[in-house]
């Protein structure tokens, strides 16, 4: 079977404005990160999948599909997480839809996938 690049593999190519960088250096204020990102499909097929992430494996932009079907999936992790440590808030939960598009036929239709994820930051205590 073919396998579709994802939206985390897209914005991998992608020439961005403000360039490439890495979790750590766009964070620098967090100590710890826990991360558990499920993933299933919404009917009564497809695999239900579990992702864990830190900061010795941290997130990219982009959580994958577990959708073999599925093109240019996955569940946009980076705001939920970038917008809880503005915040600066230690807990967080965020849901939604793959934003990838399942092939059927010579058409497409929305990816059936469902994301859930909570998420436990500790910062760097700040100087005086």
């Amino acid at each position: 079977m073919k396998k579709y690049p994802s939206a985390q593999d897209h914005l991998q190519e992608a020439n961005l404005f403000l360039g490439k960088t890495t979790f750590l250096k766009a964070y620098p204020q967090v100590e710890s990160l826990d991360l558990t990102v499920e993933a299933h499909p919404i009917g009564p097929d497809g695999e239900h999948r579990f992702y864990r992430y830190s900061l010795e494996n941290p997130p990219g932009e982009f959580c994958p599909c577990p959708n073999p079907r599925c093109s240019n999936g996955g569940f946009r992790i980076g705001i939920f997480l970038g917008q809880m440590i503005f915040d600066k808030q230690t807990q967080g939960t965020s849901e939604g839809l793959c934003v990838g598009r399942e092939k059927t036929g010579r058409d497409y239709q929305m990816c059936p996938y469902l994301f859930k994820a909570e998420a436990t930051v500790r910062y760097k205590s700040e100087e005086p």
